[in-house]
């Protein structure tokens, strides 16, 4: 694989990687992160600084390529660039952006978030991944069987391919429309959490 050949820069060479299947793969791990946390206090609330799940996938392939994060040649290439991107996505929700205090002059700073989901917060973390998904399926139902195999089963490449009855090829153009259908997605669903 690309990932165990070291490059001088002590990082593979990310042309190498299979972008198609990872980039969809790290967008649909990264909403599902984003998706059960408390922002500003409020399930659902608006993500500190208008970030998305774009921004977190694009920061932590930044972080690798600036140096700021170590690559791990003990890990594919996927579980390297999803634990910087979790990693991302947490320091969002420990931010001082995304705090929300109580103070009163003889007291200490009392936070009023839980970072912890609930199961409040799982119920609905699910049910904005059956949106996601009945929304993927509405528009295509290939993309949409895709996105749940790769979310619900966790299956990717050649698996992926098997399970679904398709040769490599066709499953990778899959992954492209799959890609564009899961930004459109997100960009629809900032505009309407601006709006709320």
């Amino acid at each position: 694989m690309a990932e165990e050949m070291p490059h001088p820069s002590g990082l593979p060479d990310f042309r190498l990687f299979p972008w198609d299947d990872l980039y969809p793969r790290l967008l649909l791990a990264a909403l599902g992160r984003l998706g059960p946390a408390v922002w500003r206090g409020e399930r659902r609330g608006q993500i500190p600084g208008g970030r998305t799940a774009h921004d977190a996938v694009q920061t932590a392939v930044e972080k690798f390529l600036g140096g700021e994060r170590q690559w791990n040649w003990g890990k594919s290439a996927f579980e390297n660039l999803w634990g910087a991107v979790s990693s991302e996505i947490s320091n969002w929700a420990t931010s001082a952006e995304n705090r929300t205090t109580s103070r009163t002059d003889d007291e200490k700073v009392v936070l009023l978030r839980n970072s912890q989901p609930t199961p409040e917060d799982q119920v609905l973390w699910q049910s904005e991944r059956d949106q996601l998904l009945q929304h993927l399926r509405a528009r295509d139902a290939e993309a949409g069987r895709m996105a749940e195999l790769m979310l619900a089963h966790g299956l990717k490449g050649p698996e992926l391919a098997e399970v679904m009855g398709l040769e490599q090829h066709r499953t990778d153009a899959i992954k492209k429309r799959l890609k564009r259908l899961v930004a459109a997605y997100l960009e629809g669903e900032g505009s309407r959490r601006a709006a709320e």
